[in-house]
């Protein structure tokens, strides 16, 4: 029975990473201003900005009964929170996704759990199991052939080099997160966390987009159907309701089940990639996406 009853969350947990594998696309959209490339679109600021307030609003509507945290060290380490897994994180990653191809982004980010595990073992002076550096070593060899597969990067590709690399950066950014989000699991709601994260993600990026000369509302561009469905559909879908759901898987199946379905990310954007914004589908690659998941697999199962 107990299994029964745990069908439904696992279906939810596939559901969420296979919408979170999905908005690198709507990102790419975005940037374009539609399906016409040669359209003006929204820049990675205003996307993460306009992202940012929708989840904010919305989280603020479902959680506002405590406001502010226990004590100031608390509130600097939300504040750190909000710039390492919202402002520097998404800056980077849709910055990315608009210099390199979707599929790469995807799967660099989706080595942030063996990041982790390398950052955590150097701060805590903890040793690493074979099997974990094997895992993380066949993780980068595949992500290695799929950036490479065109064998365009190191030639004319300097751009989309640039844009791998800036993915590597929201990785190290959002491990950096995910080291100190557990010193304050224990004392706060996870609801709590995820909108206190967003608020300070959404301060620091509207500091910046004030010192910029970019509108917050570009009213030409969001007028366009495509764009406003899909700046809605990261704000609502991908933030607020993911966030909400993954909270709630991970609180019935644990943090291990429900963080191994992030595996199915890179392969949902490799796929959506081809099919929505026409990428150039490679053997190479192909075979990448399975190195780095089978890769990623046998890292994260260490304990």
């Amino acid at each position: 029975m107990q299994k029964s009853s745990n069908i439904w969350y696992h279906l939810l947990a596939v559901l969420t990473v296979s919408i979170w594998g999905t908005t690198y696309v709507s990102t790419s959209i975005l940037l374009h201003g539609g399906m016409n490339a040669d359209e003006q679109g929204l820049s990675p600021l205003q996307i993460y900005t306009l992202r940012s307030i929708i989840a904010y609003v919305g989280l603020l509507i479902v959680c506002h009964k405590q406001l502010k945290s226990e004590n100031w060290r608390d509130e600097l380490l939300f504040i750190v929170l909000g710039l390492t897994g919202g402002t520097i994180y998404y800056l980077c990653e849709n910055t990315a996704v608009g210099l390199t191809e979707v599929s790469n982004v995807s799967l660099i980010v989706a080595s942030i759990p063996v990041a982790t595990m390398f950052l955590s073992a150097a701060i805590y002076k903890t040793r690493l199991k074979s099997t974990m550096i094997v895992g993380a070593f066949l993780a980068l060899t595949g992500i290695a052939c799929v950036i490479f597969a065109d064998g365009a990067k190191w030639g004319g590709g300097l751009q989309s080099f640039l844009g791998d690399l800036l993915a590597f950066g929201a990785v190290v950014s959002w491990s950096i997160y995910s080291i100190i989000i557990p010193k304050l699991l224990s004392r706060y709601t996870t609801l709590f966390i995820t909108r206190k994260v967003f608020f300070y993600g959404m301060c620091s990026v509207l500091i910046v987009l004030a010192v910029s000369d970019l509108p917050l509302l570009p009213i030409e561009v969001l007028s366009r159907p495509l764009v406003l469905t899909n700046l809605l559909y990261l704000g609502l879908i991908a933030s607020l309701f993911c966030f909400w759901a993954f909270n709630i898987v991970m609180g019935r199946l644990g943090v291990v089940v429900t963080n191994n379905y992030g595996y199915l990310t890179p392969v949902v954007t490799f796929v959506s990639a081809i099919v929505v914004l026409g990428d150039k589908f490679t053997v190479i690659g192909a075979i990448g996406v399975v190195v780095t998941l089978v890769g990623l697999y046998i890292a994260q199962r260490t304990k």
